[in-house]
């Protein structure tokens, strides 16, 4: 039997010891590496995280700008719903590192005490759906005017060019050129001409 595991808790969040992010009991589904960043700050809570040594912790043995640990903190205030009624959870001290501010509880919880069944993940927001829909009606628009393209330049190919026969009137059958008209010709009706 394993022995307790630590549990945190803060504000309507709890980050357990299989590191999954709960809100209110519903999983939160975050990427890995912003996971991580997470574990370490809540770990680290009402203490100075420097920016390097966050860097080294989720990324250990690779080299990684800082541009992608700042896009993991603001996946992470995006996720805790920074700016709302809440507060704040992450605190940036600039040029030196991130703080964890929120109150945080730590305890222990007995394995038994974890939920038997699967946590549910939470159903994405309405904006997500909406700007998936948006993007499925625009991508089929353009495929849609993209045939449209190619078919009407597939019929512009196969058909002739407009002959003489095409532009005159419907009333005339048959149209010969007289010969002996240098400058000029001059279309008559088969009927009418006597060349």
């Amino acid at each position: 039997m394993a022995g307790p595991e630590k549990v945190y808790e803060f504000g309507p969040y709890r980050l357990d010891a299989s590191h999954l992010l709960f809100r209110n009991d519903h999983l939160i589904a975050l990427p890995p590496k912003a996971t991580q960043t997470l574990v370490i700050l809540v770990e680290n809570h009402g203490r100075l995280v420097e920016k390097e040594d966050l860097m080294k912790r989720v990324w250990p043995d690779t080299f990684v700008e800082e541009a992608n640990l700042t896009l993991q903190i603001s996946a992470l205030r995006k996720v805790l719903q920074e700016g709302s009624s809440n507060g704040a959870y992450i605190e940036t001290v600039p040029r030196r590192g991130y703080r964890f501010v929120a109150p945080v509880v730590e305890r222990l919880e007995l394995e038994s005490q974890a939920p038997s069944s699967p946590p549910e993940v939470a159903v994405a927001s309405r904006r997500t759906r909406r700007l998936f829909w948006l993007a499925v009606v625009g991508v089929t628009c353009m495929v849609a005017a993209m045939v449209l393209i190619l078919t009407i330049r597939q019929q512009s190919r196969k058909k002739p060019s407009a002959t003489a026969a095409d532009i005159t009137p419907s009333r005339f059958c048959r149209y010969r050129i007289c010969p002996g008209i240098l400058r000029r010709s001059i279309w008559r009706t088969v009927s009418q001409t006597n060349c």
